[in-house]
């Protein structure tokens, strides 16, 4: 985006494309998007089961598609759950992100304990993100749970803060 603002190009062949948003510190990236590429849908996806679990739809807005990643994909199954006990998560409430479809991969080759880390015996693979299903039925993706800072008990995510610094004028 810094490129094109320096050096601008004519970009208005392009119609749509798909962005990873929902991140707090990919929303000011995603509305700068917006602004010079023009409308595009959000998404989430890994290797493991493919790069569009979730998407959002060409008509959704400008907030469902710089703040959330998307609604869960046909064939997809997406549920929440608390990582230690593995309960499913009501809507709005944080938790790991959990995939089932079709295309869920069979495992790593030739790593058994990643792959039972990983797969669960129902088909579930078992992120390692941090993620909400808000009220309106759309993904949004928060983080990774490795990259999670353990502050006062609770799980602060460094590209938050770091987003939160960015956007003070001083910094």
């Amino acid at each position: 985006m810094e490129a094109h603002e320096r050096f601008p190009r004519n970009v208005s062949s392009v119609r749509t494309g798909i962005l990873a948003s929902g991140m707090s510190s990919s929303v000011p990236i995603a509305r700068k998007a917006r602004r010079v590429l023009g409308r595009f849908l959000s998404g989430y996806g890994m290797s493991e089961f493919g790069v569009g679990a979730a998407l959002s739809a060409l008509d959704s807005t400008e907030e469902q598609c710089t703040e959330a990643s998307g609604y869960p994909a046909p064939g997809y199954e997406i549920r929440i759950v608390e990582p230690q006990s593995g309960r499913e998560e009501p809507p709005d409430v944080a938790g790991e992100i959990l995939v089932r479809s079709y295309m869920t991969m069979r495992g790593y080759y030739g790593k058994p304990a990643e792959t039972a880390q990983a797969l669960d015996r129902d088909g579930w693979v078992h992120t390692g993100d941090m993620g909400v299903i808000r009220a309106d039925g759309h993904l949004r993706f928060m983080g990774r749970y490795k990259d999670m800072l353990k502050i006062g008990g609770e799980n602060v995510d460094p590209m938050e803060v770091e987003a939160f610094l960015m956007s003070h004028e001083g910094i």
